[in-house]
């Protein structure tokens, strides 16, 4: 039976998902799809911005990746391949690195700096924080659930400017303790905000843990099921974490009924178990 691509729409912003066993029927597949689409807008009186359309194949490695052209949709009209593409404020590159997302956040978070070394001059503590919430936080935790997994080496740039931030914020010289200037702001560093969230997917039905079944009795029958994965990549996955982490919960906080306090509770829990704490 012949899969359709899988539909993600958020406002007038739309992807479309296909997955198959050959990058051919892939191709083929797509232009078949992406031509009804086309006929279906144009006699609803829509249209496609083929300015901002692109295609993207996901592999693991550069030389996973096929040399397909561009996408046909008629004799006139062809989406042409990207490497990287913005869909909803996230940078997506077709390896899933997420270099190029995470430079743009560096970017967003420097810019930050000079205006709250301004702001210091005019609030306390207490309100720069506030805004560092609304402001720094926000951008970090924004689609964090999938570009959290990036590799150490670009994680640790947004931590660094994380640091540099809350040091400005709290007058504290470069070389200031990083476990106590965290503790000193509350503030989670990017991998714990990470696990926070990807425990926040889990609780609220998001992230599905299958437990494993087994007829008979055995030490793992009650165990959740964790899936494998050979490449790195995987590894990183918030799918491949989830009931890792899961297992690791103590069992009062996992049975907490109070939403709100299973959640302090958490938090507190992640910021115990230290800056890398998976």
């Amino acid at each position: 039976m012949k899969k359709k691509g899988e539909v993600i729409s958020f406002a007038d912003d739309t992807a479309i998902l296909y997955e198959d066993e050959t990058w051919p029927n892939l191709k083929s597949k797509a232009e078949e799809d992406i031509s009804k689409i086309k006929q279906w807008l144009e006699s609803n009186k829509l249209t496609i911005n083929l300015k901002k359309t692109k295609y993207l194949p996901f592999a693991s490695y550069e030389s996973g990746l096929p040399q397909m052209g561009p996408l046909n949709i008629n004799r006139e009209t062809s989406i042409p391949e990207g490497d990287a593409i913005k869909y909803l404020g996230i940078t997506i590159e077709r390896h899933l690195k997420w270099e190029k997302h995470i430079d743009t956040l560096v970017k967003k978070l420097r810019c930050l700096l000079p205006r709250f070394r301004h702001l210091k001059k005019y609030l306390n503590v207490e309100e720069l924080m506030e805004i560092y919430s609304s402001l720094c936080q926000t951008l970090i935790r924004c689609g964090i659930i999938g570009w959290g997994g990036a590799y150490e080496c670009h994680m640790k740039r947004v931590e660094i400017i994380q640091k540099w931030l809350l040091r400005v914020i709290y007058s504290k010289p470069l070389l200031f303790p990083s476990d106590e200037l965290y503790a000193m702001s509350g503030v989670m560093n990017p991998h714990q905000l990470y696990i926070t969230q990807i425990l926040s997917a889990v609780f609220s039905g998001k992230i599905d843990l299958q437990p494993i079944e087994c007829s008979y009795e055995t030490r793992n029958k009650n165990c959740i099921f964790t899936p494998r994965a050979e490449k790195r990549i995987g590894q990183r996955c918030f799918s491949y974490l989830a009931p890792r982490i899961y297992r690791e919960i103590p069992r009062e906080l996992r049975n907490e009924k109070n939403i709100g306090k299973r959640k302090r509770l958490i938090k507190e829990w992640i910021r115990h178990r230290g800056s890398r704490c998976f």
